[in-house]
């Protein structure tokens, strides 16, 4: 009894230490630097929801709602912007979701487009 006691401890431990082997050797998942540059311009426009920003692309009609890290474009405003994919749920349920890397305002107006 003892030695079965004994070999049922170290098959124990064995599959622990091979589990531990095994989900270390996993892939973790590509960020989001990998992904790809979504880039637009047009009007800076509210969302349905408080703190939402949609822009409504001038060539593609592809309507995104933006994030931003620091400073944001006034509402009213035109401008072109570069980012990548949000990773992630958003409040916003309007558009496709961008955190911008980098934007450029063009003007003031949007009566233009």
């Amino acid at each position: 009894m003892r030695i079965y006691k004994s070999k049922l401890a170290w098959l124990t431990i064995l599959g622990l230490l091979l589990s531990i082997v095994s989900f270390s050797q996993t892939k973790p998942k590509k960020s989001s630097s990998g992904a790809k540059t979504i880039t637009g311009m047009g009007c800076v426009g509210p969302g349905v929801e408080e703190r939402c920003i949609l822009v409504t692309d001038a060539k593609t009609h592809v309507l995104y709602n933006l994030y931003f890290k620091g400073k944001r474009p006034l509402l009213g405003s035109t401008i072109q912007f570069t980012g990548k994919k949000h990773d992630g749920p958003t409040i916003c349920m309007q558009g496709q979701p961008v955190d911008v890397t980098k934007w450029t305002k063009i003007d003031n107006s949007c009566s233009t487009q």
